[in-house]
């Protein structure tokens, strides 16, 4: 069998896959670090204001750590302003503590989106105090009302990245370090 063949019958097998698992594009990507849907488990390190790494509690199947994101927020790069200060803030309440996860979707870099909290508050508490605090913004596509209400709130009392007159969204950052050459992502 040539290579290409190979690769379009790899190509097929992964999508009937996606097919057959209910998956998105990237998650039949990710599938071999699948993790569960909602599980327990220790931050082991908080990358920046939106982005932590946790173990795995050995209770299934997939790599020992594990990168997710906080769904529905954007928090500041952390070489933009106030990106150091939301890093500091979620390290202080997730950094060496056991919480609480709920997957909503895999992005296209095999990272879970998830929810977080503690254990025995609301599934997504974690990302909602993030944008009440003022370090992050809401994602476009974040449907939810109290999101939008906890920014507009933020914003009105210029706490965190709204004490700025005004503040570049994380995307906008991004894309002016690309042009300038300096995103390697």
């Amino acid at each position: 069998m040539t290579r290409r063949r190979r690769a379009v019958a790899a190509a097929s097998v992964g999508g009937i896959a996606a097919l057959f698992l209910g998956l998105s594009h990237a998650e039949a990507r990710c599938t071999g670090a699948r993790w569960p849907n909602h599980f327990e488990a220790r931050v082991v390190r908080v990358k920046d204001g939106d982005s932590l790494v946790v173990r795995n509690p050995g209770r299934f199947p997939g790599p020992v750590e594990r990168t997710v994101r906080l769904a529905r927020v954007d928090a500041p790069e952390y070489d933009q302003p106030h990106g150091q200060a939301a890093r500091r803030w979620l390290s202080e309440r997730a950094r060496h503590r056991t919480l609480a996860f709920e997957v909503v979707a895999t992005d296209r870099y095999c990272r879970l989106l998830v929810h977080v909290s503690t254990p025995g508050e609301p599934a997504d508490a974690l990302n909602l105090a993030l944008v009440q605090t003022g370090y992050a913004w809401v994602v476009a596509h974040a449907a939810d009302p109290r999101y939008q209400r906890a920014e507009a709130a933020a914003r009105a009392a210029r706490r965190g990245l709204w004490a700025d007159p005004a503040p570049v969204p994380p995307a906008e950052w991004r894309r002016g370090k690309a042009r300038a050459g300096g995103l390697t992502r």
